[in-house]
């Protein structure tokens, strides 16, 4: 009987306890160092399908880009989508903002993601079908006006909300990312080959 009552007085205060704690976090969101979102709903699961697509293409593609380049890359990637939005969604201007937050939360690291392999598919498909010379800005241009249409639909699952930004806006921007990746990709695939040249000699 002793051991019983023991057992639902532990039960009973852990119950409490969470309860406490529970609601200790949903009012103090804020002072958390990674802020959950608000609720788990469409954006969320827009991301999440996301990493998920994009990944299993990126690992079912046949390898046209050496690893060391493509790891390189992919976080090259990441920094590009992280320097532009620490310019346009930062503190001091804040044209717009990314998920449920004014601030980084943890969906906002696991978007940055999708980057990676979205660099990777520009550089896998200017390989796949060698673009060269005058096609280059075409291919650059057709590829900025299918990033301004992922924009858009994220836009309409909440992943983006605009403040002083238009969409027509992101046109010069993903035209001169794309023009910085394929540079950054040439320097990466000039000492790659240089150093395997050296390597065989």
């Amino acid at each position: 009987m002793e051991i019983n009552t023991n057992l639902y007085s532990v039960i009973h205060i852990g119950y409490a306890s969470t309860e406490v704690f529970s609601k200790v976090i949903s009012k103090r969101k804020d002072y958390l160092l990674m802020p959950l979102p608000n609720a788990f709903d469409a954006n969320e699961i827009f991301v999440l399908i996301c990493i998920i697509v994009f990944y299993s293409v990126f690992f079912m593609l046949p390898k046209r880009i050496p690893w060391s380049i493509t790891i390189i890359l992919m976080l090259f990637g990441i920094l590009l989508a992280r320097f532009a939005d620490h310019l346009m969604a930062g503190p001091s201007i804040n044209f717009y903002d990314i998920m449920d937050w004014d601030k980084y939360e943890l969906f906002d690291v696991l978007l940055y993601l999708l980057y990676a392999p979205f660099a990777y598919f520009f550089l896998y498909l200017y390989e796949r079908l060698h673009i060269r010379g005058f096609f280059i800005p075409i291919f650059i241009v057709l590829f900025s006006i299918f990033a301004i249409v992922f924009e858009w639909i994220n836009v309409l699952f909440g992943v983006f909300h605009y403040k002083n930004w238009e969409l027509r806006y992101s046109v010069s921007v993903y035209l001169l990312a794309q023009v910085t990746l394929l540079l950054f990709y040439q320097i990466l695939k000039h000492k790659y080959n240089k150093e395997l040249t050296n390597f065989r000699e």
